[in-house]
């Protein structure tokens, strides 16, 4: 059977769906909200997804922005109680593999996922994209780095800080492709932003170097070179040339959304 990603925020109902899954033999993994969903598919690939339409203040739209960045063969199945034309409408547009009302029974939950399923001689079954896969691994060890309290001045530093080997790390990197040197670049710039939300901007309290010129040149890299008094993080992402692509973008400010400390990250805002 089939490796099946559900998110869903009631705890209730995630463990009901859960359970009707696993007794039809796939192996499923929980998530409550985006950020443990990006985390989780940061972690391991997955053949369907299946998630709530709202989740808290977030939504499946959203979801499908990135999911669908991942191997073409990974499916999504959105689930609502309260649905409507021009939401099912969107959904399908935006690339989900189907939209379902609930409440739904075990047998029609476990249809729709075989229904989502890829077929091994289908061309979406065959055609595994490494690449996303890899976006979305850097996007999280990304991620994983925002949080700490220390600057990451190597790539080992930066690696043994996520738990993965630097060859590993490295890999994830050039199949994303983006050196190791200049995605870890990026990595301390989005730490030091993500930080510095709704604060001046400080580098130098962010960012461990000691050297002038070294911190003029890693912040021109990050088109940070001007010092502005504040940075948003979500315009930065936006308009950095470090890292460009789209899945690992759409990737880093899904996770960082949830667990921005002042404010949201969003598109533009």
């Amino acid at each position: 059977m089939g490796r099946v990603l559900l998110i869903d925020d009631d705890a209730v109902s995630r463990s009901a769906y859960a359970r009707a899954l696993r007794r039809a033999g796939h192996e499923v993994t929980c998530a409550s909200t985006v950020s443990r969903g990006v985390d989780e598919l940061g972690r391991a690939d997955y053949d369907v997804v299946v998630t709530e339409l709202s989740l808290g203040d977030r939504t499946a739209v959203e979801v499908l922005e990135w999911i669908h960045a991942l191997p073409r063969r990974m499916s999504v199945v959105v689930l609502t109680a309260h649905g409507s034309i021009e939401t099912a409408v969107d959904v399908m547009r935006r690339g989900a593999a189907n939209y379902v009302l609930k409440p739904l029974s075990d047998d029609r939950l476990v249809a729709e996922v075989g229904r989502a399923l890829p077929r091994p001689d289908s061309p979406a079954g065959r055609d595994v994209v490494p690449h996303a896969h890899s976006s979305v691994r850097l996007a999280h060890a990304v991620v994983r780095l925002a949080a700490e309290q220390e600057d990451a001045r190597t790539v080992v530093t930066w690696a043994r800080r996520i738990g993965v080997s630097p060859s590993v790390l490295r890999t994830w990197c050039r199949l994303a492709g983006v050196s190791a040197r200049r995605a870890l670049t990026f990595t301390r710039l989005v730490r030091a932003v993500y930080q510095s939300q709704d604060l001046p901007w400080r580098p130098e309290e962010r960012l461990d170097i000691t050297d002038r010129r070294t911190m003029q040149r890693l912040l021109a890299e990050g088109a940070l070179g001007n010092r502005p008094p504040t940075v948003n993080l979500g315009q930065w992402l936006q308009t950095q040339a470090l890292v460009t692509d789209p899945a690992a973008i759409a990737a880093i400010r899904a996770a960082l959304s949830d667990r921005a400390p002042r404010q949201h990250v969003t598109a533009g805002s």
